[in-house]
């Protein structure tokens, strides 16, 4: 198998205006004062904190990952590499439209603490991607998890 190597940012960045943040910084303001209400001090000291975080990482640019596809399995940054022994099966994303320059691909590990990995491919080198994989790997059905669904609903 020849190695295939691509670059993909570790999110989708999405672009927020600011009314996004006002409604970020309503929704945990109403939140802390229930807590404060509730008199869960601990709590409303973790929401301002999930707060401050969710305003700072919520406008940073995605950094770009270096990925490797090889006999060995997938190395990611050249520091982390997943083998295919570790990896149960695999699956691509259906819902991209031709002019979307990423397509999603979720591999499900045999690991308790971290059963899915997803990760970005470019559109032009999905294919072989793809190809090498089912070399190695079974292919399942793409689905699609609550995190995911709340995430595509909040914008985050």
């Amino acid at each position: 198998m020849p190695e295939i190597k691509w670059q993909a940012p570790e999110y989708e960045p999405r672009k927020r205006g600011i009314s996004w943040y006002w409604m970020s910084v309503i929704v945990s303001v109403l939140i802390i004062a229930f807590a404060v209400y509730e008199r869960n001090f601990l709590f409303a000291v973790f929401i301002l904190i999930a707060e401050l975080l969710v305003l700072t990482l919520g406008g940073r640019a995605p950094r770009m990952v270096d990925f490797t596809l090889s006999e060995k399995g997938l190395t990611i940054d050249g520091k982390k590499t997943y083998s295919y022994g570790e990896i149960e099966s695999w699956s691509v994303s259906p819902h991209h439209e031709e002019t979307d320059a990423w397509r999603d691909v979720a591999l499900k590990l045999k690991a308790r603490l971290r059963p899915v990995l997803k990760i970005k491919i470019p559109r032009e080198t999905a294919e072989p991607v793809e190809k090498a994989l089912s070399l190695k790997i079974k292919r399942a059905d793409w689905e699609v998890s609550l995190a995911d669904a709340l995430e595509d609903f909040i914008g985050f």
